[in-house]
């Protein structure tokens, strides 16, 4: 009988580590993110020193039929953590005034849930280039509403 039990006592890891998860199932979404007063060129955004960078929401849209959204979203800027925020509709402003003129990163961690998948969690970097007054914008440009689209495939 105790053959028995060390056996089942030996086998209890291994039902522990298995799963019944498939890691390929990864949500099927469209992410909008929308910034305000900012310039759109050549996949870089343009702000000029002393306007606030601004995103003014974060979403998710699921494909397929299955409803998806966004719980929560962490900014970095130049890969330090500057904002965290759980409240839909993820806004963030961040001040240019003290920032040197040049290229920048802001990168947004986002977790996303979709029914029937499992949570995921996506990392966004957008290029952002301040630049020191609104002449040095790209040419015809004038800062405004923006949207980008970013679509979150699963791998066949």
């Amino acid at each position: 009988m105790k053959k028995y039990i060390y056996f089942l006592l030996m086998l209890l890891p291994l039902g522990i580590m298995s799963s019944c998860s498939d890691d390929d199932d990864l949500p099927d979404v469209d992410i909008t993110v929308q910034l305000d007063k900012v310039v759109d060129q050549g996949n870089r955004i343009y702000v000029v020193q002393g306007q606030p960078l601004v995103v003014t929401g974060v979403s998710a849209k699921g494909l397929g039929g299955k409803e998806a959204l966004v719980t929560g979203v962490s900014y970095l800027w130049d890969r330090i953590e500057v904002f965290y925020t759980r409240v839909d509709p993820f806004a963030f402003s961040i001040s240019t005034s003290a920032m040197p003129a040049g290229n920048h990163l802001l990168t947004l961690n986002m977790t996303l849930a979709q029914v029937g998948k499992p949570l995921a969690y996506l990392i966004m970097d957008i290029p952002v280039t301040v630049v020191a007054d609104a002449a040095d914008l790209p040419e015809g440009s004038e800062p405004g509403h923006v949207s980008l689209e970013s679509r979150l495939t699963p791998r066949p």
